[in-house]
């Protein structure tokens, strides 16, 4: 069996079988704010499960359809700074992605997740 590169074109005739090997990403999990879950504090603290191999998690805040990366770094917990704060009575949706970082311009894709959680302060 012939081995092929993602980057590579192959043609293909009818009969020929190709076995294809393509990563497959690992869901994360949240512990906190849970999804579809309100919380008190416009600067919440998230929380998830590491994924063995990681090394970078990126954080992505949002609400409505505009996503901005808040964090970058090897910790599984991040507190939302004060200028970041989310405006009470507002939803957001967080997304974490897990990278294992191989060199300074290069790194494997592990796993993510998307999780939506309202926020609001009483």
């Amino acid at each position: 069996m012939a081995c092929f590169t993602l980057a590579e074109q192959v043609s293909l005739d009818a009969g020929d079988n190709v076995e294809v090997d393509l990563p497959v990403g690992r869901a994360i999990q949240p512990i906190e704010p849970a999804p579809k879950s309100a919380v008190t504090d416009t600067t919440p603290t998230f929380h998830w499960r590491s994924i063995a191999g990681a090394n970078e998690y990126e954080v992505s805040l949002g609400t409505a359809h505009l996503m901005e990366w808040v964090y970058v770094g090897p910790d599984t917990t991040f507190t939302l700074a004060d200028s970041l704060a989310i405006s009470p009575g507002n939803w957001a949706r967080w997304t974490v992605t897990a990278w294992r970082r191989v060199s300074e311009r290069s790194r494997d894709y592990l796993g993510e997740f998307e999780g939506i959680a309202t926020f609001s302060v009483e």
